[in-house]
C-alpha cells in the first residue's frame, strides 16, 4: 500500500515551478495505443510527470510499460472498459 502523504510530498515537489503550466496529456485514459515494438498495442492506464514532461503507463500482454509520448502512437479509440464507465 502506497503512503499516500509521502506519495503527495514526492508528487508536489517534482511539479513544475509555480507560474508554469504543465502540458495536456496527450493521451486519454484506457486509450488505445500503438507501439513500435514488433506492432504490439496496449491501453493508457496512468500518467507520471518526471523530467519535466509526462510519462505514459501503458499495459501491454500483462506488463506495464512507461514511455514517453513519443513513443507511442495514439489510435483514438477507448477501451471495451472505457466504454463501460462513459455517462
Amino acid at each position: 500500500m502506497i503512503n499516500q502523504i509521502t506519495a503527495l510530498e514526492s508528487c508536489w515537489h517534482i511539479s513544475p515551478e509555480w507560474g508554469q503550466t504543465m502540458p495536456p496529456h496527450s493521451v486519454k485514459m484506457l486509450e488505445k495505443v500503438l507501439l513500435p515494438i514488433s506492432d504490439l498495442s496496449g491501453y493508457c492506464c496512468g500518467v507520471l510527470w518526471e523530467r519535466q514532461q509526462w510519462i505514459y503507463a501503458i499495459v501491454c500482454q500483462s506488463e506495464t510499460l512507461y514511455w514517453e509520448q513519443c513513443g507511442f502512437v495514439r489510435s483514438g479509440k477507448q477501451g471495451a472498459i472505457a466504454k463501460l464507465f462513459s455517462p
